[in-house]
């Protein structure tokens, strides 16, 4: 086990063990975790992406009100992965569900993490959200906290998601990444809290206009001079 492994491990450990007094099913989800996080059509949506969303958590912890929801929505947001469905978060939202059954989690508890999951779907708050502090906005802001990387991990980030997505023919994945990355550009933020929007937008943006222009390249090519 790598050392990211094992401090998500330790960190979805506690976190279950201040839910449930039961040890077997901790242990339980607490390997589950670790193998659906590991499995091999993953390349980006990985343990390191939880481990860099935990992170993000400790980075603005003093700004997070509910630490219990939003961990949870941390663990549980990408815990089906399947890059040829369209059906993700819904179904990791139903392992939500009888991870809640199995350790006695309450209703309201489990329908505000499952309603932050949701929203990933689209990356978009509800309209009655205020979107200059709130944790929905900190969980989704650490969702995408990748496209304002350096340029190197920003680099190795698209070759992650292209490797995901192999199933496609080029011309198909150049299209379609397009269209999800300009749409991003085209919104009025990309991060919905004011301290990811005021140190990040910046370098997120210049990352998106950098890949859109490798994009548009490999799909019209420009001529060589003669």
């Amino acid at each position: 086990m790598t050392s990211v492994e094992a401090s998500v491990k330790t960190s979805f450990t506690e976190l279950a063990r201040t839910l449930c007094s039961d040890e077997a099913t901790v242990t339980k989800w607490t390997s589950q975790l670790i193998s659906r996080y590991s499995e091999p059509q993953r390349y980006y949506h990985t343990i390191n992406h939880i481990h860099a969303m935990l992170q993000c958590l400790d980075q603005f912890h003093s700004s997070v009100a509910d630490e219990t929801t939003l961990k949870l929505a941390i663990f549980f947001h990408d815990w089906i992965y399947d890059p040829k469905s369209k059906d993700n978060e819904i179904d990791s939202i139903q392992y939500l569900r009888d991870f809640a059954t199995d350790i006695g989690l309450l209703d309201p508890v489990f329908s505000k993490v499952a309603s932050y999951i949701e929203r990933t779907i689209t990356h978009t708050l509800p309209t009655d959200v205020e979107e200059s502090n709130c944790d929905l906005c900190l969980f989704l802001d650490f969702d995408l906290e990748v496209l304002s990387r350096n340029d190197a991990q920003y680099l190795r980030y698209s070759e992650e998601i292209r490797a995901e997505y192999s199933h496609f023919k080029p011309s198909d994945y150049y299209t379609g990444r397009l269209h999800v990355l300009t749409s991003f550009l085209g919104r009025d933020r990309l991060y919905f809290s004011n301290i990811f929007y005021n140190r990040r937008e910046q370098k997120a943006r210049a990352n998106l206009e950098w890949e859109i222009g490798i994009l548009q390249n490999a799909l019209h090519p420009t001529a060589a001079p003669s």
